[in-house]
């Protein structure tokens, strides 16, 4: 057996190469299909059961009558792994992708000498498009939409500060509206704030974030069922306890007392 010790001068596969660029044309223009007319960005999340693994971003960064540019890139990543960023010059005519520039590097050759003062791979202009053919058809498999809308991000700050503001008025003016015996204001801040974030989500809901549209009646039914369910259990308990146990309430004379003496027993100075 004869051993050759020296190394094959690496030859590129351009048919390999333009197999790649085809298919990564065809995954692009699945997640893209409007890059050339709506310039639009889209996130894909992609997650491993309940872990969320990162999110693949296609924003498109130059359109031309013939060719797009696109960045592709990774965000939210997990901490340990490295933030792959790609550009991307896709051809329209010739249907087309090739990776242009990955992190700091820019306009790859077809075949490097080896060893090299950027450490480069003799087919390092392979393997980073065969890398973005396999990033792209785990994205298409493994993800789902991400598109966190600005209505989304305003409603959300919206449905907010209008909940905080019911909660203040439950615990300050329907609280003395309604003369609740309510000293920790629980109706006031749970029960209102409950309630108007039920209904906001009614109104607010998107369909792109949460996977379900909104729908104000839905809801509305959904706050009356639960206010049927909380009054007739709360009553049922209340009666049981004050048959079975004790009484709900002290007396008034206890009450003007105090309950630390009263209940309690306690006095200043032994």
């Amino acid at each position: 057996m004869v051993v050759n010790k020296l190394r094959d001068r690496y030859r590129v596969d351009l048919v390999g190469l333009q197999a790649s660029c085809e298919a990564n044309y065809a995954r692009l223009m699945r997640l893209l299909p409007d890059m050339r007319s709506e310039p639009a960005a889209r996130r894909i999340a992609v997650t491993h059961g309940d872990q969320m693994l990162g999110v693949l971003t296609l924003e498109v960064i130059l359109t031309c009558p013939y060719t797009t540019t696109l960045r592709v890139r990774q965000e939210h990543s997990l901490p340990w792994l490295p933030v792959p960023q790609l550009e991307v010059q896709v051809y329209h005519d010739a249907r087309m992708a090739e990776v242009i520039s990955a992190e700091h590097a820019r306009r790859f050759r077809s075949i490097y000498p080896y060893p090299n003062a950027f450490m480069h791979q003799p087919d390092e202009k392979a393997q980073l498009n065969v890398f973005l053919g396999e990033w792209l058809s785990h994205c298409m498999a493994a993800g789902h939409e991400l598109a966190v809308t600005g209505g989304g991000i305003a409603g959300g700050v919206a449905g907010g500060a209008v909940a905080g503001l019911a909660c203040y008025w439950g615990a300050t003016g329907l609280k003395r509206w309604l003369g609740a015996d309510d000293s920790l204001d629980v109706f006031g801040v749970h029960g209102i704030g409950g309630i108007v974030g039920s209904l906001l989500t009614g109104v607010l809901a998107d369909k792109a974030i949460g996977g379900v549209g909104a729908s104000l009646g839905v809801q509305a039914l959904g706050v009356l069922a639960v206010m049927g369910y909380s009054v007739v259990a709360t009553a049922l308990l209340l009666w049981l306890t004050r048959l079975l146990v004790v009484d709900l309430r002290v007396d008034d004379a206890s009450e003007l007392t105090g309950l630390d003496i009263a209940l309690h027993r306690e006095r200043l100075g032994g």
